[in-house]
């Protein structure tokens, strides 16, 4: 090997051996950088896990904007999140639904600060809604909405929340919209509703 070939291999390996050495150095910055990012992001999101939609237990509840019995606004369980939301489905001529409403009541009154009790009136009736309200509950703290037939499917919040046509029945959700019981019987007391929010309370 005559010494201008050497000369050019050693050039040749020294181009080689700093191109490896910026190319380590870029590699590993980045893969640095990733990792240190990301436990920063899970420190300030501890429980930053994705929580599938469904009308089940440990699901996030369905959203969707309720009709208000008493002006043309709209109720979406989505804006009530940082309370525990208690969501009954009732209707005026379910004689179960009447008879527990005032658990409902007393409950809306009683933990009015940490709780949000909203009463959804089924697709049917809706003209003897406001007036059984007003003539037993003038005061109430509950909210009151309307279910609604959408797409040819009648109490659509109802169904979609895993309602088949039994009432009453009652969804809890935690602060964060998470429901915690789905409840598809009637309550047989202030207590057993009451021990439902407190384990909302606690979640």
């Amino acid at each position: 090997m005559t010494k201008t070939q050497k000369l050019i291999l050693e050039i040749v390996v020294a181009v080689l051996m700093i191109a490896l050495l910026t190319g380590a150095l870029v590699y590993y910055n980045a893969i640095d950088k990733v990792p240190t990012d990301f436990e920063e992001d899970n420190d300030d999101n501890p429980s930053n896990e994705f929580i599938p939609t469904g009308n089940q237990v440990g699901f996030m509840c369905p959203t969707y904007d309720l009709r208000n019995v008493y002006d043309s606004g709209k109720t979406n369980v989505e804006n009530l999140r940082g309370k525990v939301v208690v969501i009954n489905f009732w209707y005026t001529t379910c004689g179960p639904c009447v008879a527990e409403l005032p658990y409902f009541n007393q409950l809306a009154n009683a933990y009015a600060d940490d709780v949000t009790v909203l009463i959804i009136h089924a697709a049917f009736d809706e003209e003897t809604t406001a007036p059984y309200i007003d003539e037993h509950y003038p005061n109430t703290k509950m909210l009151t909405a309307f279910d609604d037939a959408v797409a040819n499917q009648s109490d659509y919040f109802y169904k979609k929340l895993g309602g088949k046509g039994t009432y009453p029945m009652t969804v809890i959700l935690d602060e964060n919209g998470v429901i915690t019981h789905n409840v598809k019987k009637s309550i047989s007391g202030y207590a057993e509703l009451e021990g439902y929010v407190q384990e909302a309370l606690s979640k």
